[in-house]
């Protein structure tokens, strides 16, 4: 039958019985997620440009300093490995 067309049901021998769903849009939501990651991967490369404009703009004094005070994790582990006699060979040309 033709979208707007006025129709009606006849002769109709059995009750009918149905269940109807209501929800919004899928694509909505969907937006409304990725419009909010994109802002946040904004915001963040934001953080890192700005980060490295001020690293740039450091003294080589300031930089030695800067990694200095910088100690991560993985430094920490392969640390405690070597104090406990654990020798990894990290030798990347295997």
């Amino acid at each position: 039958m033709p979208a707007g067309e006025a129709h009606r049901f006849t002769d109709v021998t059995e009750d009918l019985a149905l269940l109807v769903f209501f929800a919004p849009p899928y694509s909505g939501a969907l937006q409304d997620v990725a419009a909010r990651r994109r802002e946040r991967l904004e915001s963040f490369g934001r953080y890192l440009e700005e980060s490295v404009k001020e690293y740039e703009r450091m003294t080589e004094a300031e930089k030695e300093e800067f990694w200095a005070r910088t100690d991560t994790t993985d430094y920490k582990n392969l640390q405690q490995m070597a104090d406990a006699g654990i020798v990894l060979d990290l030798d990347e040309d295997q």
